[in-house]
């Protein structure tokens, strides 16, 4: 079992984390159906598909939202080159307000 200390803001290291978000299964008001993340594992990009507009933002494993992004086009390549390796999740949602929180792996 792993033990990660953290301030009382969340934050690994105090006073650098803007935004920690709760991604739990209850915070799902609807789910996306149609979506499709590929390529997982990823290097270099991760391509975003969806059957309608949705924002899509990559988080860290302690809740940090590290990019964010808009699908308009049914397609949005996010570079994610930048990034460590690791597990990342991309928590996308329609305006109507339906979310989707998938799994991917940095390598």
């Amino acid at each position: 079992m792993l033990f990660i200390r953290t301030g009382a803001d969340g934050c690994i290291i105090p006073n650098e984390c803007n935004e920690v978000s709760v991604l739990t299964e209850t915070t799902i008001p609807d789910y996306i159906e149609d979506i499709i993340i590929s390529p997982n594992p990823a290097s270099v990009y991760v391509t975003v598909q969806s059957t309608e507009p949705v924002t899509a933002a990559i988080i860290s494993m302690t809740g940090r939202r590290l990019t964010q992004s808009v699908v308009f086009d049914s397609r949005q390549t996010i570079d994610v080159s930048g990034l460590p390796s690791g597990l990342y999740f991309i928590k996308t949602r329609t305006k109507a307000g339906k979310e989707r929180v998938s799994k991917i792996i940095k390598q």
